[in-house]
């Protein structure tokens, strides 16, 4: 029961340590207020690439396109498989 109890006074010990930092000078609140802004702008940047995309896509039908050609190769590799198969 020795090593449980020095166990728990070390994390109480730790936590007090931090809640102390935390509190000194509004150090906690200031390092969570630069990580939403940081979060803000991340999101604000996917965001737009997001955007940048679907209008890239959208434009004079190049999803389609793009689409319309990978099914065209695989249709086209897809029955010389066959072909040789057949052949084999």
């Amino acid at each position: 029961m020795n090593l449980l109890n020095t166990i728990i006074q070390i994390i109480a010990s730790i936590g007090q340590a931090f809640l102390a930092a935390w509190e000194n000078g509004n150090a906690g609140q200031a390092m969570l207020s630069a990580i939403m802004t940081m979060v803000q702008q991340i999101a604000s940047f996917a965001n737009s690439i997001g955007q940048a995309f679907l209008i890239a896509w959208n434009e004079a039908g190049l999803g389609q396109s793009i689409f319309s050609h990978i099914l065209s190769i695989v249709q086209k590799h897809g029955y010389g498989y066959r072909q040789y198969s057949r052949t084999a």
